[in-house]
């Protein structure tokens, strides 16, 4: 019986006997197999408590989508732990594009291909059966999920995740981490640019693979890690050069009570797990070896002995693989069949593939040591369909040649070493070539050939030639002077993009045939340069036939003669043509002359916005800047334009690349040549230390100076926040009064302005770019929050609302569109809403106090009371949890008694702790300081012209970000009415604790060097919540002790006691209600205004819906936001209020993100405070399949409010039965989504305590409770 060794392409057969090798028990644990089918047997027990990754799913798709959707891993319970990769051919994740409940690990995208990115879930008591990500574009992708257990559920990572990336040929190697425990999970995941499996990827010394696939190729793959600190480097290894990215993270161990070993279990059969792809057909697969025999069966135990009788015997749809061994070439002429093996599988005569409608040829590689110019050793002709992969075409005449050849593909292949390595001739629609290394070709010379990597002639496209390695295509030494990268000849239709072209004679050749047929091309996004190894001169392009053609956002460097020659063919120009319309725009040109302009050129011809940088060049020519036909060399931009008219916004300007020696021509975040050259955008590498910060919280209090706020006793928490974080002792504002101010801070200029005014008035609306405009096209959320204001997008003064403190509403692109200023500019309690989850908390919370909070009409005093009831809210959220958000609190400017110096705090776990900034700064500086950690271009030349405030952040991250201990043993004694003595136990931190934090009822009290505090703004009679929480000087902060609660004694002498609130004659009173019930999905809500509503009702809504959720701008006009209790994704409960104005629609429509069950209802209220509805801040729970529903109390400024709550129920039947609290009313109970209305008067302000609903059967439940302010 013949053997023989096949590579993976066997794979069709090899899953058969993989599949039976399971079932006896034969496979280790965890063996993967192509296909989609995972062999997985139960892992060995770990050590109590260690973090162990018990299953992964995976997903490939070759095809481009817009929608990466990943099955859930087998098993997965709740408490486990799961992390995602994805990696893209391009494009990005969409802004809301990541599933609910996804936490944004790291994201590796130094590269414009490929980009990987980095997510974990803790999953809960129902997860579904598969997550999806939403891209912003249709690209190729691979991704997978791994669930580990033993995982810290409360703090997942152990540390800060790192992230980079390299060109082909540079090790790809992710920097360290740094944990802080011991017993962590190393986890990494690396991307290439390749979409097949022919290129292997090794993981790093000490980690293994968890999964490895292509569609964007990339490997996951995690190590334990037994001890706390930095990780060390991880470096995987590729059998071929490929540019690459990725990331490493941690992963934290839960924390285990030691218990006796348990006695050993045994091991369970294993379980095959087969995805939906069905079992392969045997059948289909042949096999073919030097060693076989042509008039055997051609399977693995005799295979055939020669590749042309094995395309001959076939049938459609088979696989033959070639084992390692020479062969003769063939002739293949029939469709639908694949031909696979390794690379050490050698044609060593030409293959022919010719009329086929679908062929596969992939892995192999293809030798003849042919002499005999134009004989190719792979020749495709008159054929589609075609895909060529993972192929080595070495040693040939011409390599590989496409001839009439239509929607085919060649990719991730080596072309060396042949006299031309590719020639693409006639038609070539639809053409794909991507992810190849061309390189040194040039083995001998012939007349009638250029030593080429790509020869384009009488291609008519449309083709694309993307994300290739072309490089050392010369002529050999002692021949005639040429080689070059690509050559267009007579060819048009071609995108040739994002490929690195560097050592070639010459980088790209057009011309044409004495008839002039015309070429077109588009060249853009691709780098061109000269290595340090060069053995010759190396050019940049000639353009003699380039009409309609395009140059842009190339980056050229250290190129000999030009980087770019031009020159009118129609005028005798050997090989040329016309160049009519040709446009040469947005390159970066560095370290050599960039222009030769041979010739008068078209009228029709533009070249401008180029960024030229020439100090030192050693290139030929390279002294100059330009060549003009008639004038002569230059070395000046000026002259230049005087000589041509070209380049009149071109600049002449250092890019500022990450790092030019290695060939990384990504731009520094302060770079001048933003949105130029082949990495337009600046911030892709770190440049100056400013932070990416995900959520950026700013507040803004009015007209005080620096010396007023910072020492002042009135001021506690202010103070501590500066000590605590950085404080800037030299900031000011720019101008006054407020409303100029408010404008630098988003639009990076004052606008001429000089007094306040109201946006509605002429003259005072402003139509420019913003801070927000920008965020929005980096898909980047944000949102103002205005204390006082009574609904979104108010664009008047009234009460404590000042209009002028709200800059969104002055820009006409904010304002006259009414959806987006609705989103954009809310009622400050959504705040509280909108900070429930990471998702939907902004990456720009725009946070402004009204005119008492804001310490303009109240004193300073009332300003931090607000600021210690509110801020804590921010540091207790999901979002600030994340490790990754700021707050940033400043003035819009002084009192006029300190030059307009103001006081500004940053706070945040990437601030430097305990720092003064000195350097002298402003609005603008603030403002590009947000602008550099979101790498968005700047406004105007003021905050162009601006310095961000590096000085205040961290310059690496913290080596120690372990918190202190948490609190224990708090105790609490009030010893008389006006006195709590709090004290507990000290915690322990290895660099020390520096201050204890205390906490009354929620909101910010104290701080305390020692382990006790006295409390002397109490008041009689009342009952407090104490809690302390620790940090040390890193500003690590200790969890929340647990609460002590006490009660203050009565005050001597008793006091009179309090009368029995007299009714109110105007008290709320509810009248009348609407409601909807559809038991058939929709996508839109609509409730008929109820009857009677009159102008200053208040009307609320509650909204129950079967899943799905509520549309961006789906909320109508005039409603703010109640609640929106979102946990559960069968049952979700929306809340929304509205004041009614004299003229109010019939009926009002939410929109949804998709169609479901629903039902819905609007109350009627009259006696509502107009200016302030809400009393109090709204809570809501969701709960497990029950029969008791309790939501929280909510605390009350005012007598006599009307408490409104809302419960959901998973069920559409009204055959459950909903009971409301004793003291409340049911205003409605009904199906579609069943759900019930209540509400009650609470005579007396305060805590109102929790409210139960009873439910007649257990069901899973939402709810929401607010009051209403008489």
């Amino acid at each position: 019986m013949a053997h023989a060794t096949y590579e993976t392409q066997g794979r069709r057969l090899a899953v058969v006997a993989l599949l039976a090798a399971a079932g006896a028990g034969l496979l280790p644990m965890g063996t993967e197999v192509g296909f989609g089918v995972t062999l997985q047997n139960d892992p060995t027990p770990a050590a109590p408590g260690a973090i162990v990754r018990a299953a992964v799913s995976s997903v490939a798709n070759t095809v481009a989508t817009n929608v990466v959707t990943v099955a859930r891993p087998a098993g997965t319970a709740p408490g486990d732990t799961l992390v995602a990769c994805l990696t893209l051919n391009g494009s990005s994740i969409a802004s809301g594009g990541v599933p609910s409940g996804w936490s944004a690990m790291t994201v590796a995208s130094t590269l414009s291909n490929p980009k990987v990115f980095g997510y974990y879930r803790v999953a809960g008591p129902s997860e579904p059966g598969s997550y999806s990500w939403l891209l912003s574009g249709s690209v190729t992708n691979g991704a997978g999920i791994a669930r580990y257990t033993g995982v810290d559920a409360t703090s997942p990572l152990d540390g800060a995740p790192s992230s980079a990336g390299g060109l082909s040929g540079s090790p790809p190697t992710v920097p360290s981490v740094t944990t802080a425990s011991a017993g962590s999970m190393l986890v990494g995941c690396l991307g290439i640019n390749s979409g097949s499996t022919s290129v292997l990827i090794t993981s790093p010394a000490g980690m293994t693979e968890a999964w490895d696939v292509g569609g964007k190729r990339h490997e996951f793959a995690d190590q334990p890690m037994t001890t706390a600190g930095p990780t060390g480097a991880r470096t995987w290894s590729l059998s071929s050069g490929r540019d690459w990215v990725g990331w490493l993270a941690p992963l934290r161990p839960a924390s285990v009570t030691p218990s006796p070993s348990p006695t050993p279990s045994p091991i369970p059969t294993p379980t095959v797990l087969t995805s939906p792809t069905p079992t392969p057909d045997p059948s289909l697969a042949f096999f073919v070896s030097p060693t076989g025999d042509d008039l055997g069966p051609g399977s693995v135990e005799a295979p055939w002995q020669t590749l042309q009788h094995a395309l001959n015997m076939a049938p459609a749809g088979a696989t033959i693989t070639l084992a390692d061994g020479s062969y003769p070439g063939a002739s293949w002429t029939r469709s639908d069949l694949t031909v696979a093996g390794g690379s050490g599988a050698v044609v060593t005569t030409p293959i022919e593939i010719a009329w086929v409608g679908s062929a596969t040829l992939r892995g192999l590689t293809v030798t003849t040591g042919s002499a005999t110019p134009g004989l190719a050793g792979l020749e495709v002709s008159d054929s589609s369909g075609v895909l060529l992969e993972g192929l080595t075409v070495t040693g040939n005449s011409w390599g590989v040649e496409l001839d009439h050849v239509t929607n085919s593909t060649l990719r991730d292949s080596e072309l060396t070493d042949n006299a031309d390595a590719l020639e693409v001739r006639y038609d070539g629609a639809s053409v794909l070539i991507t992810g190849n290394h061309i390189h040194d070709n040039g083995r001998f010379w012939a007349t009638d050939r250029s030593s080429t990597g790509v020869a384009f002639s009488y291609v008519t496209g449309p083709l694309t030639f993307s994300g290739n390695s072309i490089h050392g295509n010369h002529a050999p030494v002692g021949q005639p002077a040429d080689g070059v990268g690509i050559e267009v000849y007579a060819s048009s239709g071609l995108t040739i993009s994002g490929n690195t072209l560097y050592d070639n004679l010459d980088a790209l050749e057009t011309g044409t045939d004495t008839a002039q047929t015309p070429c077109g091309l588009a060249f853009t996004g691709n780098v061109v340069y000269k290595s340090s190894l060069a053995t010759g001169d190396a050019r940049g392009m000639i353009l003699r036939c380039a009409s309609g053609s395009l140059v842009a956002n190339n980056t050229f460097d250290g190129l000999d003669t030009y980087a770019i020659e031009v020159v009118d063919g129609t005028l005798g120009t050997p090989f040329g043509g016309s160049i009519a319309g040709l446009a040469v725009r947005d390159n970066i040109v560095v370290h050599g002359r960039a222009l030769s302009i041979d010739s008068v050129l078209p009228a029709s011809v533009t070249i401008d916005g180029d960024v030229i940088f020439d100090p030192t060049s050693t290139a030929l020519y390279g002294q100059y800047l330009a060549y003009v036909s008639g004038f002569g060399n230059t070395r000046s931009l000026t002259e230049l334009r005087t000589w041509t008219g070209y380049e009149t916004t071109g600049l002449w300007a250092d890019p500022a690349f990450v790092d030019r020696a290695t060939h990384d021509y990504h731009l520094r975040r302060a770079s001048a040549a933003a949105g130029k050259g082949a990495f337009p955008l600046p911030g892709a590498l770190p440049g100056p230390a400013v932070p990416r910060i995900d959520h950026v919280f700013v507040v803004v209090e009015e007209n005080h100076a620096y010396s007023q706020l910072i020492g002042s006793p009135e001021a506690p928490f202010w103070n501590f926040l500066a000590s605590e974080g950085a404080s800037m002792t030299d900031f000011r504002a720019i101008t006054h009064p407020s409303l100029p101010n408010y404008l630098a801070m988003i639009g990076g200029s004052t606008f001429g302005f000089t007094a306040n005014c109201v946006p509605t008035d002429p003259g005072c609306s402003i139509v420019a770019p913003t801070l927000v405009d920008r965020m929005e096209d980096a898909g980047l959320a944000w949102r103002g929050y205005f204390d006082g204001m009574s609904v979104p997008c108010k664009t008047t003064s009234s009460g404590t609302y000042r209009v002028n403190h709200d800059p969104f509403v002055y820009f006409e692109d904010v304002r006259l569109d009414a959806p987006r200023c609705s989103a954009g500019v809310r009622p400050f309690g959504d705040l509280v809403v909108d900070l429930a989850t990471v998702g939907t908390t902004p990456t720009l919370a725009f946070i402004v106090p009204d005119n008492c909070h804001n310490m303009h009409d109240c004193p300073i005093a009332t300003g931090d009371t607000w600021l210690r009831g509110v801020l804590p809210t921010i540091f207790d959220s999901p979002a600030w949890a994340t490790g990754n958000a700021l707050l940033i609190l400043t003035f819009d400017e002084d009192d006029g008694s300190e030059g307009n110096r103001i006081s500004t705090v940053f706070y945040g776990p990437d601030v430097r702790p305990r720092q003064q900034v000195t350097t002298a700064s402003d609005l603008y500086d603030l403002l590009r300081t947000l602008e550099d950690s979101w790498s968005l271009t700047p406004l105007t030349e003021n905050d162009g012209a601006a310095i961000a405030l590096t000085d205040a952040f961290r310059t690496s991250p913290s080596t120690d970000t372990t918190p202190p201990t948490t609190p224990q043993g708090l105790t609490t004694v009030a010893p008389a009415a006006g006195r709590v003595d709090v004290a507990w136990s000290a915690s322990s931190d290895t660099s020390g604790v520096t201050a204890y934090e205390i906490y009354r009822d929620g909101a910010w009290l104290g701080w305390s060097a020692s382990t006790v505090f006295v409390d002397t703004s109490v008041a009689a009679s009342s009952t407090y919540a104490y809690r302390v929480r620790a940090r040390d000087a890193q500003g690590n902060v200790a969890p929340y002790s647990d609460a002590s609660i006490v009660t203050t004694p009565a005050a001597e002498p008793t006091p009179v006691p309090t009368p029995t609130p007299t009714p109110d004659p105007g008290a709320i009173t509810r009248h009348t209600t609407s409601t909807v019930v559809n038991t058939s999905t929709t996508i839109q809500v609509t409730i008929p205004r109820p009857t009677g509503t009159a102008p200053g009702d208040l009307l609320v809504a509650c909204l129950t819906l079967s899943g799905g959720g509520m549309a961006r701008s789906g909320v109508p006009t005039g409603w703010s936001t109640i609640a929106a209790v979102t946990d559960q994704s069968s049952t979700k409960v929306y809340g929304y209020y509205k004041l009614a104005g004299a003229s109010e629609p019939a009926q009002y429509t939410w929109t949804l993100t998709k169609a479901v069950k629903n039902g819905a209802g609007i109350v009627r209220y009259s006696g509502v405070d107009q200016v302030q509805p809400l009393d109090g801040t709204a809570t809501n729970a969701t709960g497990a399949p029950g029969t008791a529903v309790v939501l929280p109390g909510v605390t009350t400024d005012a007598p006599n409010a009307m408490l409104v709550g809302c419960v959901g129920i998973n069920s559409s039947s009204t055959a459950t039965l909903i009971t409301s609290p004793t003291g409340m009313t049911e205003a409605w109970d009904i199906g579609g989504k069943r759900h019930e209305l209540a509400d009650g008067l609470v005579a007396v302000p305060g805590p109102t305590g929790t409210r139960t609903w009873t439910l007649s059967a257990a069901r899973a439940w939402v709810g929401w409770l607010m009051a209403l302010r008489d």
